[in-house]
């Protein structure tokens, strides 16, 4: 953790201003524009499956705009811990892959709630930075940590976080719950990224966060022959209002198809 970074200045310069009263989308915009790599990858990440907009976005101005400051607080968090990860862990790219389906996937079950856009926004941060410390255990410790995936394989044993503390002393989820707080993220992101695996055990205020993003997880799984739809919490299914498998089976299918064409033309 010491070895760890700071949050990049650039984006917590721009996340303050934001946060002012009486700043102006002009100043942010200037403010933003002046890092020509922020700049593109917040058109990139605002037009992506993960925000799902609505319209496309074409100009830095015109994507604030579309998207709101509340939404780009929170594209900003997901690029200054892209930006700090991408470059020092190899297997990145891999995890953020996943993260952003996610991501997506969390909208739609915020869609399904009629939950308030800042919500889901919130929501879809904490997806896309819920597996941070996986990033960095696997980076850091891959041949363990493949090890662990093989013994996993289907899902149908134990915790995977049993194993990670047994064998690399500290679980993925413990990790990212210290890279939240190391970086000032707000409580509902640390704990998503702490308790995403036991979801049962949060506090009913985190519930929506912390459930979507196991169930996003447990529906990427199925869609890849690695879970089943019986290993899905029960209390969680009924807290989106899933009663038969087959409720859960047109969702996803639905779902899955959305983002892959989202994908093909972002």
């Amino acid at each position: 953790m010491d070895n760890l970074p700071t949050f990049p200045d650039n984006v917590n310069q721009i996340m303050s201003l934001i946060n002012k009263p009486d700043s102006s989308i002009h100043n942010i915009t200037e403010l933003v524009g002046r890092d020509i790599s922020l700049s593109a990858n917040i058109l990139k990440l605002a037009n992506s499956a993960s925000f799902s907009q609505r319209t496309k976005v074409e100009n830095l101005e015109g994507a604030i705009k579309v998207i709101g400051l509340s939404e780009l607080n929170n594209i900003l968090l997901s690029l200054g811990t892209k930006k700090i990860l991408e470059d020092r862990y190899k297997e990145f790219e891999l995890i953020w892959e996943r993260s952003s389906l996610s991501a997506f996937i969390c909208r739609r079950l915020g869609e399904r709630m009629g939950w308030k856009k800042q919500t889901i926004t919130v929501l879809v941060c904490a997806a896309l930075l819920h597996d941070v410390g996986r990033v960095i255990l696997l980076s850091l410790e891959p041949d363990m940590s493949e090890k662990i995936s093989e013994i996993l394989g289907n899902r149908l044993l134990p915790s995977p976080l049993t194993l990670e503390e047994a064998a690399l002393g500290i679980s993925h989820t413990t990790l990212g719950g210290m890279i939240c707080e190391k970086w000032n993220f707000s409580d509902t992101i640390r704990v998503a990224a702490e308790m995403h695996h036991r979801p049962l055990l949060v506090k009913k205020e985190f519930q929506d966060a912390v459930f979507s993003i196991y169930l996003s997880d447990m529906i990427i799984d199925i869609s890849r022959d690695l879970s089943d739809y019986f290993l899905i919490q029960s209390a969680v299914l009924q807290h989106f209002g899933f009663k038969k498998e087959t409720e859960l089976d047109e969702f996803m299918k639905k779902t899955l198809q959305e983002y892959k064409e989202l994908e093909k033309n972002s």
